[in-house]
């Protein structure tokens, strides 16, 4: 009977540990729990007065458009987590200033934001924006197999892609600026009045479902553009780049083009 009897008091024991749930709801509130043996631990941040957002280290973050600005914060090593706000740009990123090695952190962060002006990912960090904000200007840069994606409106809008950054958007302006560089891929829907479109070192600019006005595209180094175009495309492609295009209504919108050292440029 002492056996079973103890036998009974370990297992109550291990059900009330694995259940235990430890919360703070003060400015923020914690809450811990088990996972895969470690603690995942949840925070929400007040952070205000920001307008941009700057995210690396495999940190997925989803921003959503609220009248009320925080932060929401979850991982297995938040108290590694920095989140500042420095010259209007909320930066997320490990403080490990003990080098440790941070694997399989699990981290994902919910921004509520009123704007957004800029947003950057680098190192594997990825930004998702699935409801559209309105802007004047947004500027947008990945490297470092960074990666954005979502809907995004503005009047003007820049995306500068390298080192294996990605950009996957759908996207409504009326003037975009495009880069695409060592490896890093623009992949674009929507429609823009006019577009200036570069692309080097392997840089790719995947726009087969996107509709420009007026373009300005230039390829070199096997870069790669593709895009439709409703009125006008003027293009340069030399060191065997690749520049596809198709005329919106089947007319002539060929404006000006220059093909030189392996470049090409032709109708898909």
């Amino acid at each position: 009977m002492k056996k079973i009897h103890l036998s009974f008091i370990i297992i109550c024991s291990i059900i009330t540990f694995c259940t235990t749930v430890k919360a703070n709801d003060n400015n923020h509130t914690d809450r811990n729990h088990f996972y895969n043996r470690e603690i995942l631990e949840t925070k929400t941040f007040n952070i205000q007065n920001f307008s941009g957002v700057k995210v690396s280290q495999n940190i997925k973050v989803e921003i959503i458009k609220s009248d009320i600005e925080k932060v929401v914060a979850t991982s297995k090593y938040i108290q590694y987590l920095n989140l500042e706000v420095k010259d209007g740009v909320l930066n997320i990123y490990y403080d490990n200033t003990k080098n440790l090695k941070l694997s399989n952190t699990s981290t994902k962060i919910v921004i509520y934001a009123r704007k957004i002006e800029s947003l950057e990912a680098s190192n594997s960090g990825h930004i998702k924006v699935p409801n559209a904000f309105s802007s004047n200007n947004l500027q947008i840069t990945l490297s470092s197999s960074g990666k954005i994606s979502g809907d995004f409106t503005s009047k003007s809008l820049n995306i500068d892609a390298n080192s294996a950054g990605k950009f996957e958007g759908n996207i409504s302006t009326q003037n975009l600026n495009g880069t695409a560089s060592s490896a890093g891929q623009i992949i674009l829907t929507g429609k823009t009045r006019y577009a200036k479109l570069e692309v080097n070192s392997s840089g790719k600019i995947d726009g087969d479902d996107f509709e420009a006005g007026e373009i300005t595209a230039l390829a070199s180094s096997t870069g790669y553009i593709s895009v439709i175009v409703d009125q006008k495309i003027t293009a340069h492609a030399s060191s065997n780049g690749k520049i596809r295009y198709q005329a919106l209504h089947g007319i002539d919108v060929v404006a000006q083009i220059n093909q030189t050292s392996g470049g090409s440029i032709n109708p898909f």
